[in-house]
């Protein structure tokens, strides 16, 4: 991508034709990747050549520095892009632009929330209907979820969403102040309770209880992909989009729809790199805790990319050219405070912790990659 640093560039605009090819490289003066295709064969051959994990990343030196570009005036959420992005950077002004589709946020917020049929506000209603009515049916399920399946996931973490869980059942009922009900999170506990509801199905059980176990997690499955849908206009992006979607592209997979996933895994990432996960967060100073939990998403989102295009044979959506590469460290921080993780010592590679995983389906997932772009 072709950053506008202003003068410079306007500068670089004007140089003479005869300077034209060394002025066309965008970025070379920040970019050691590229300034390396200007050199002489004499002077790259006495270079030390890359390591082919970080081969494939060789474009993404100006990748994240957008991330400068924030705090316009109409900036809301936790998006890495604003609206005034493009405008930011060429150092012009821009006119603020409505929050939301059409501005609902504004005229939502001048009206008042009332429980009107025509309102945006009914598909919530419906949303939270799809919830069993006991409380201590979805403890069941989701404390089935965290017992067996999250170790194998690895998407939710438990401290985080138990916090708005209990947020979410502790609400005003009755009220119709829906803007307590986030329908990012919420989209993740549909999906955590599709695969619990399968897990409580005994293969001991009658075929009738099994269907019926598959058509209640089916029935969760889709009301979590309407929340999906619907989040983006009334809250923005969050992780929890994020590792919906992932969960949404596995429980695709489990039954068989590879082309499907293959549509959904690619919303997760659009969701992931709305919020900046595509460029490793360590200079932009983020916790220890939220630096590992975004590249853990990442590395998840990168192999299924990768894994699920390869096998129904179409173009991958992550481009190592757009993105970092993830500096998954021999470290696990989860079980810590948040002032423990900072003080926290990466381990030897005799001793592996989970996060040890990562580094190697990232390398995997790039040969993935390299065979797609020989045989697709």
């Amino acid at each position: 991508m072709c950053h506008l640093p202003g003068v410079e560039q306007s500068a670089a605009s004007r140089t003479p034709s005869s300077q034209a090819p060394h002025a066309a490289q965008c970025g070379s003066s920040a970019s050691p990747g590229n300034a390396a295709q200007t050199t002489p064969n004499s002077q790259r051959t006495a270079q030390s050549p890359l390591p082919e994990t970080q081969a494939r990343f060789t474009g993404s030196t100006n990748a994240g520095q957008i991330w400068h570009s924030r705090g316009a005036p109409s900036y809301h959420g936790s998006s890495y892009f604003g609206f005034q992005s493009a405008a930011s950077m060429m150092h012009m002004e821009s006119p603020d632009l409505p929050i939301g589709m059409n501005g609902i946020h504004a005229n939502i917020a001048r009206s008042g929330l009332h429980r009107d049929e025509k309102g945006p506000y009914d598909h919530i209603w419906e949303l939270v209907g799809y919830l069993p009515r006991r409380k201590a049916v979805v403890d069941q399920l989701v404390q089935r979820y965290f017992d067996e399946l999250n170790d194998v996931h690895d998407c939710v973490d438990e401290a985080t969403f138990r916090a708005s869980y209990d947020a979410f059942w502790n609400r005003k009922w009755g009220d119709d102040d829906l803007t307590a009900v986030d329908l990012r999170w919420l989209s993740l506990l549909f999906m955590m309770l599709a695969f619990a509801v399968l897990l409580n199905s005994s293969l001991d059980a009658t075929i009738e209880a099994q269907r019926e176990g598959e058509k209640t997690s089916v029935q969760f499955f889709w009301a979590c992909r309407k929340a999906i849908v619907l989040a983006p206009t009334f809250t923005g992006e969050s992780p929890d989009l994020v590792r919906a979607g992932i969960l949404v592209s596995r429980f695709l997979m489990y039954f068989g729809r590879k082309t499907e996933a293959w549509l959904t895994s690619s919303f997760a990432i659009r969701m992931a790199q709305a919020q900046g996960m595509h460029i490793d967060g360590e200079s932009w100073g983020f916790p220890s805790k939220v630096l590992e939990s975004r590249r853990r998403l990442w590395c998840k989102l990168y192999s299924l990319d990768r894994c699920i295009s390869l096998a129904v044979g179409r173009p991958y959506t992550i481009h190592g050219k757009h993105c970092t590469q993830m500096n998954m460290r021999n470290i696990w921080v989860d079980d810590m405070t948040s002032e423990e993780a900072k003080t926290a010592v990466e381990q030897p590679l005799h001793e592996p912790t989970p996060t040890l995983y990562y580094r190697y389906q990232q390398q995997l997932s790039g040969i993935l990659g390299d065979i797609h772009d020989e045989k697709c």
